[in-house]
């Protein structure tokens, strides 16, 4: 059955798709808690709409993550629909990528949503309603080069989200994944801003393939969608009756894993390494 528009936890809502679902989720008649660890963002957003209540926040932080869903709670009520949207990408090679970037990007993107959904199931099962969001992404079906520690970061959170969608179906409780593929929103310059380093290195002998990456070789931003259009996916995902499991919201995060799904590996490693030149040996030193 349909959640009643109650309560909707919005993650990453200072910008993009998370600012673009408050207020979209408001003017539905949502009441929204808005987190973000951009104090005035959030002020910034809360001026959008009355509905919308910020609380600042740092999903990484243990401690804040508990004491910011009590004030939710004891604010507002109980959640209703938790959408995870925080999260942030990095680029550059796996060989490449130090392990404390790594460690950083997961506690974000991985830890930080199963810790916030494990805060919000005890009331959600008892309750017998109840929505998680995960937005993940088109890499998350499909590992692109450049991305694949972004693309671990959101594998991981599907498969967490599959088992969690199986494992809460007795409570009636819906586990959703919405896949974006190119959007617009400052997620690109910020990936490739904390790895600026990286892809300017010219002594990396990955350095042709990140210019090439730098160039578009996986999309511009004439063919990006814009936040709205996520953010009403996921406006459909807490309001339809029966949510699908997952939700690409972009062409190319359609027909990418379908062309995963029937083509042999060796085909799509060079479908998608000729994009970076991948497929041609690399230059003797």
């Amino acid at each position: 059955m349909p959640v009643p528009r109650g309560l909707v936890w919005v993650t990453g809502a200072s910008s993009g798709i998370g600012w673009a679902t408050a207020i979209l989720m408001a003017r539905r008649g949502w009441d929204v808690a808005a987190s973000a660890r951009n104090v005035r963002a959030l002020d910034a957003l809360m001026e959008r709409h009355e509905a919308i209540r910020a609380y600042p926040l740092d999903v990484t932080d243990s401690v804040a993550r508990v004491d910011i869903y009590e004030k939710i709670r004891n604010d507002l009520g109980p959640v209703d629909v938790l959408v995870n949207n925080a999260g942030y990408g990095i680029r550059g090679s796996i060989e490449e990528t130090e392990m404390h970037e790594v460690r950083s990007l997961f506690d974000v993107n991985v830890y930080a949503p199963l810790a916030l959904s494990k805060l919000v199931l005890p009331e959600m099962r008892t309750r017998r309603t109840g929505r998680i969001i995960n937005v993940s992404s088109v890499v998350g079906r499909v590992s692109l080069p450049v991305n694949g520690i972004y693309s671990s970061s959101k594998f991981a959170l599907e498969a967490m989200s599959d088992a969690m969608r199986m494992e809460l179906m007795p409570w009636g409780v819906k586990v959703i994944l919405v896949e974006p593929g190119p959007i617009r929103t400052n997620f690109k310059a910020v990936a490739e801003g904390s790895s600026k380093q990286r892809l300017m290195d010219r002594d990396s002998d990955y350095a042709p393939y990140y210019a090439r990456f730098i160039d578009g070789a996986f999309g511009s931003k004439s063919t990006a969608l814009g936040a709205a259009s996520v953010a009403d996916v996921i406006r459909i995902a807490a309001e339809t009756d029966r949510p699908k499991s997952r939700y690409p919201v972009h062409p190319f995060a359609q027909w990418v894993p379908w062309m995963a799904k029937f083509l042999p590996t060796p085909w799509m490693d060079k479908i998608l390494g000729y994009r970076l030149g991948l497929t041609n040996p690399a230059k003797q030193p």
